[in-house]
C-alpha cells in the first residue's frame, strides 16, 4: 500500500520516490494526507502525456522545441506564480523511454550555483508574465520554453543545468504499474529520446501539501 510517508521519506533523502501501485493507489492516498489536487486549465490535475514530434505538439510545450529527441531538466507548472509541490507520473506498461530526476539538494556538494538564486528570467504563460529566479524561497522553478533568461546570471544557470543533466538519476520503468513520485519545488526531470513514441503513455498528477505542510 502507498503511504505519503514513504513518500516523504524518500523526498527527504533524495528528492523522489520510485513506488509500484495505480493512480487509484496515489489519489487515496494524496486524500488520506490532505495533498490537494494542482488544477491545471483544463480543470483536472490529471493529463495523459504522449510524445510528440514538433509538427504535432501543443503550442508551446516541450516537444513543440524538442519533439521525440531528449527533453531539457525542467520543473511542471513552471509558468503558474505557485507551481505544483509534487509530481506524480504512472505507466501501466513497461516502455524504452525512461525519464531522468535530478535533485542538487542531494548532491555531495550541494552544487547549484549562486547564479540561479540571483539570475532573473522572463516568465510567460496562461496569459500572464513575471520575472521570477530559477531558485526562491519556496524552491526551484525551470522550464526553458516558458522562461526566457533576462541576464548573465540566468545564462549561466541554464548552461549549468545543461551541464548538470548526464548526472541526473534514471528511471527506468521496467515493471508494470510503475509510480515516480517527484518532489517538483526539490528536483527537476526530463524524459529521454523517445525510443518507443507509439505505445509510450504516462499518466500525471499533480499536487500541492495540505496547510498543514
Amino acid at each position: 500500500m502507498i503511504t505519503m510517508s514513504a513518500v516523504r521519506a524518500d523526498f527527504t533523502k533524495q528528492g523522489w520516490s520510485r513506488q509500484k501501485g495505480t493512480l487509484d493507489d496515489v489519489r487515496r492516498a494524496a486524500s488520506l494526507d490532505g495533498l490537494r489536487g494542482a488544477i491545471s486549465r483544463s480543470g483536472s490535475n490529471e493529463r495523459v502525456l504522449v510524445p510528440h514530434d514538433e509538427s504535432r505538439a501543443p503550442k508551446h510545450s516541450l516537444s513543440a522545441k524538442y519533439g521525440l529527441r531528449e527533453q531539457p531538466l525542467h520543473s511542471d507548472g513552471a509558468h503558474l506564480r505557485l507551481p505544483p509541490d509534487v509530481v506524480v507520473l504512472h505507466s501501466a506498461q513497461p516502455t524504452s523511454t525512461s525519464t531522468v530526476v535530478w535533485a542538487p539538494s542531494y548532491e555531495a556538494s550541494n552544487s547549484l550555483p549562486v547564479a540561479a538564486r540571483h539570475g532573473v528570467f522572463t516568465v510567460r504563460g496562461n496569459g500572464d508574465s513575471f520575472l521570477a529566479s530559477m531558485r526562491d524561497r519556496d524552491g526551484l522553478r525551470f522550464d526553458p520554453v516558458v522562461m526566457s533568461p533576462g541576464d548573465a546570471f540566468a545564462r549561466e544557470t541554464v548552461e549549468y543545468l545543461i551541464q548538470a543533466r548526464p548526472r541526473a538519476y534514471v528511471h527506468e520503468w521496467d515493471e508494470p504499474d510503475l509510480l515516480l513520485f517527484i518532489d517538483n519545488r526539490k528536483a527537476l526531470h526530463a524524459r529521454n529520446e523517445a525510443l518507443d513514441p507509439i505505445t509510450r503513455s504516462l499518466s500525471r498528477l499533480s499536487y500541492r501539501w495540505g496547510d498543514a505542510s
